[in-house]
């Protein structure tokens, strides 16, 4: 499981959601929890003094960092941003895009509380447990070796929910 910036903030600054309940439960118990460069970057260039930096980067070396994504890897995650965008949603980052593209390539799933990954998941194979995921018990399933959300069921949540 990559866990995305904003679950990590929440984990560091000791903000009870759901996503970081799931993070700290799944690091007592030895879980497969991955970094990429991205997610590093940002969440130590959140941090504003260097000392809490350091001291940040030290945990986090307890988790093992993800290789970046190569050339065709880049074009598939500009590829994700045209075809949300084709599909009436703009995605708000870049780097939103080379981290889905990461964990489709890795087959991961992505603990986030960004709802545009929610949206990437709609028109990819991104695995989201997110905050669908967590309002309606939502879990990602394999599909040709990858790892997918349930469309139709997070499409007729949404309907039914309203949102």
């Amino acid at each position: 499981m990559l866990v995305d910036t904003s679950v990590w903030i929440d984990f560091f600054n000791r903000t009870e959601t759901k996503q970081r309940n799931y993070l700290v439960a799944e690091i007592a118990k030895g879980g497969d929890i991955i970094l990429c460069g991205v997610v590093l970057t940002e969440i130590l260039m959140g941090i504003k003094s260097d000392e809490k930096a350091s001291d940040v980067a030290e945990v986090l070396s307890a988790f093992p960092v993800c290789a970046d994504l190569d050339r065709p890897g880049y074009a598939k995650a500009a590829a994700l941003y045209r075809r949300c965008r084709s599909n009436g949603y703009t995605i708000r980052s870049t780097i939103d895009c080379v981290i889905a593209q990461i964990c489709i390539r890795d087959g991961l799933s992505l603990l986030t509380r960004d709802r545009d990954f929610e949206v990437i998941a709609e028109h990819s194979d991104l695995a989201v447990l997110g905050d669908l995921t967590f309002k309606f018990g939502i879990q990602p399933f394999p599909k040709q070796g990858g790892v997918v959300v349930d469309n139709e069921m997070v499409n007729k949540i949404r309907d039914d929910a309203g949102i």
